[in-house]
């Protein structure tokens, strides 16, 4: 998914409208690092309940498990993972490739099908929704959004 898709589907009402926001001003920070490959949305944000209480990202890392995808996610931790979801409405959490069994893989957890009659606003029942970090536009992308500015490539608005 796009981060233009993402904001369509996401943006129903005031509420959401500010959480969107928050998102932009968080999503920044790893996209800046370079040091994560994709970001996952789960929960309430990506269903059709209109004031949803957080934002649940997963960040997976560019390195598999090991020194280099600890030292990605240590500036989080030096932040405070609290921090974040006060600053930013983001409940994070992380994944690794290649990570040892027994770690909680959030982006299976997103997917379990609770018998809830919330429903996706991307799908009949509980998902999530990838984004891709590495998207060359991305930046250019949260600045615009940021200045509330039309995305624009070639002269030609996406």
């Amino acid at each position: 998914m796009t981060l233009k898709q993402l904001a369509e589907v996401t943006q129903i009402n005031t509420h959401r409208r500010k959480m969107w926001m928050q998102l932009i001003s968080f999503l920044a920070i790893p996209v800046l690092s370079n040091k994560f490959s994709y970001a996952y949305f789960g929960g309430g944000f990506v269903s059709n309940k209109p004031h949803p209480g957080d934002i649940d990202v997963v960040l997976e890392t560019e390195d598999a498990y090991g020194p280099e995808a600890f030292a990605a996610v240590s500036r989080f931790f030096v932040i405070g993972l609290e921090q974040i979801e006060a600053l930013y409405g983001v409940d994070l959490h992380f994944w690794m490739r290649d990570a040892p069994e027994g770690l909680s893989d959030y982006r299976n957890f997103f997917q379990y099908d609770k018998r809830s009659k919330k429903v996706s606003v991307l799908s009949p029942t509980r998902g999530i929704v990838r984004l891709d970090l590495r998207e060359p536009e991305l930046l250019c992308q949260l600045r615009c959004y940021l200045r509330d500015e039309p995305f624009e490539k070639s002269g030609v608005e996406s």
